[in-house]
């Protein structure tokens, strides 16, 4: 960031992609937070299932927690009035109605109102499209279930948007 800063006619820097908020240290999260967030930034916790997640291969939602409220206490030293916002997905192998029920109402309790929620499109040579065309968890080979039919994966997302 110190790099492109210190080009001419460049007066900041703001990152305009999702960022890895389980990677960073402290240090560079405060940086990034204070100097280079033009007011929203983006972060992709995707779930909170702990079972959908590890399938994800992302970080507990407790660690997106935890930078929920990182990002809320430098705002807040800074004199900042920042969003993030976080991304989900819907329908992904492993995921059940009730597994949204639960990420929907999640939301619900942090005042996050979502806009759009991605659902799952398999995407060749990924672990979640052989999961989903196999019907089974990578690591153990055991079954897991798959939400295949159009009208429930609809279902999946509408979680979401029933207030209105």
């Amino acid at each position: 960031y110190n790099k492109v800063d210190n080009l001419p006619h460049i007066k900041k820097s703001f990152v305009g992609s999702g960022i890895r908020y389980d990677l960073m240290s402290e240090e560079y999260g405060k940086e990034l937070i204070t100097k280079h967030v033009s007011g929203r930034l983006k972060v992709a916790p995707e779930h909170t299932s702990s079972s959908v997640l590890k399938l994800m291969r992302k970080p507990s939602w407790e660690q997106y927690e935890r930078f929920y409220h990182f990002f809320e206490k430098v705002n807040d030293e800074a004199g900042l009035r920042q969003q993030l916002i976080p991304y989900f997905i819907s329908s992904h192998p492993g995921c059940t109605n009730k597994d949204m029920q639960q990420l929907a109402e999640r939301c619900r309790q942090m005042h996050y109102h979502p806009e759009q929620v991605q659902d799952f499109t398999p995407t060749p040579m990924t672990a979640s499209s052989a999961m989903f065309y196999s019907g089974m968890d990578l690591k153990t080979l055991q079954p897991i279930f798959v939400e295949r039919n159009q009208e429930n994966k609809k279902r999946q997302k509408s979680y979401f948007f029933s207030r209105r």
